[in-house]
Parts: C-alpha cells; sequence; structure tokens
C-alpha cells in the first residue's frame, strides 16, 4: 500500500493519542445526523480500540522486513523515523 496510506493512519492514532474528541453521528446522511454524546468510559474504551484496530491496520498494510527474523514484521514508528 502506499507511504500515503500508511502515513494517514499514523496521524489518525497520533490524533487519537493526543485526546481528539470522538464524535458518533448517526444517520443515513451526514447533513441530517443526530450525534451522540459518548459516555466517558465508554468514549475511552472505543478510544483504545479504535488505536488498536488502526495498528493492526498499519501492520497489514506495512511490507515485511527481509532483514527481520522469520515470523517477524518490523513496523517503523513516526517517532522512531525522526530520531
Amino acid at each position: 500500500m502506499s507511504e500515503a496510506t500508511i502515513r494517514h493512519w499514523h496521524e489518525t492514532a497520533e490524533r487519537l493519542r493526543g485526546g481528539e474528541p470522538l464524535r458518533l453521528l448517526i444517520g443515513d446522511r451526514l447533513y441530517n445526523s443526530s450525534e451522540v454524546m459518548l459516555a466517558a468510559p465508554f468514549a475511552a474504551s472505543l478510544r483504545n480500540d479504535l488505536i488498536a484496530d488502526i495498528e493492526a491496520q498499519i501492520a497489514g498494510l506495512t511490507p515485511p522486513d527481509p532483514n527481520a527474523p522469520a515470523g517477524h514484521a518490523l513496523v517503523t514508528l513516526p517517532e522512531e523515523r525522526t530520531a
């Protein structure tokens, strides 16, 4: 997959880790939807689940490192790229 897609997922995960608010909209059209206010414990749980799903998505999109030991995939995180 493209670097832009992987970068997008990294940025999304970082925004969630940084506390960007979660908004749940219900409706078949954005302009005609209702926003649901999430209870704090549920929002925290959902945030953690979303981050885990995003990390799994990144791992699935990242090509395996040919230098990695068998059975291991290395994922370069954004903070490691700047170090």
